[in-house]
C-alpha cells in the first residue's frame, strides 16, 4: 500500500463510503413503506411520475423509489434486498460498473434502475450473461410495484411499452388490469 493511499485511502473505499448516506436514506423509509397497503405501495409509482413531470430528477426520487422496490421485493420474494445490492442499484443508476460475484444477487440489483428509469418513461430491459442460467432466473416471481409496471426477471419495462406472451389471464394477476 502506498503511502498515499495509506493518506487518502483507497478510492473505491471513498466511492463506496460516499454512498452510506444515500442509503441511510433508503433504509430511513423503509418503515414507513412497511405500513402501507399493496394499493397504497402501488400508487407510490404514480406519485413518483407526477414528481418527474413536475420537475424533479431521477436522484431525486432515487431514494424513495428504491426503498418502494425493495418492500415490493420483500412482499413478493419474501426476501429483502441488502444494503450492498441497494449500492449496486445506485451504481447502476450513475451509468457505472457494479461488480459482483456469483450469488450476491445481481438480478435484484438490476430491479432498482429498472423501475426508477421505467418511471421516467424510458424502455428497460435487463439481459442475463449467463445464458446457461435463464432456468433459474425464470423461475423467480416477478415483482409488481404498479398497475402498469410489473418486474421480471426477463424483461422491465412499462407494460404498455413491452412485448409479453403471457397469457392475458396472468396480466391480470399481476397488474390487477381487468
Amino acid at each position: 500500500m502506498s503511502i498515499l493511499s495509506k493518506v487518502f485511502g483507497d478510492a473505491n473505499a471513498r466511492y463506496i463510503k460516499s454512498l452510506q448516506p444515500r442509503l441511510a436514506g433508503i433504509n430511513s423509509l423503509e418503515p414507513e413503506l412497511e405500513k402501507l397497503s399493496g394499493r397504497e405501495l402501488g400508487a407510490k409509482s404514480q406519485e413518483f411520475k407526477e414528481r418527474l413531470s413536475k420537475g424533479e430528477s431521477l436522484d431525486d426520487i432515487l431514494p424513495e423509489a428504491f426503498a418502494a422496490v425493495r418492500e415490493a421485493g420483500k412482499r413478493t420474494l419474501n426476501q429483502r434486498h441488502f444494503d450492498v445490492q441497494l449500492m449496486g442499484g445506485i451504481v447502476l443508476h450513475q451509468g457505472k460498473i457494479a461488480e459482483m460475484k456469483t450469488g450476491e444477487g445481481k438480478t435484484l440489483v438490476a430491479t432498482f434502475p429498472a423501475y426508477l428509469n421505467a418511471l421516467a418513461g424510458k424502455y428497460v430491459t435487463q439481459v442475463g450473461g449467463a445464458p446457461h442460467r435463464l432456468g433459474d432466473i425464470a423461475t423467480l416471481p416477478p415483482i409488481v410495484l404498479m398497475r402498469k409496471f410489473v418486474i421480471r426477471p426477463h424483461m422491465l419495462a412499462t407494460t404498455s411499452q413491452r412485448r409479453d406472451s403471457g397469457s392475458s389471464k396472468e396480466k391480470e394477476r399481476l397488474t390487477g388490469d381487468q
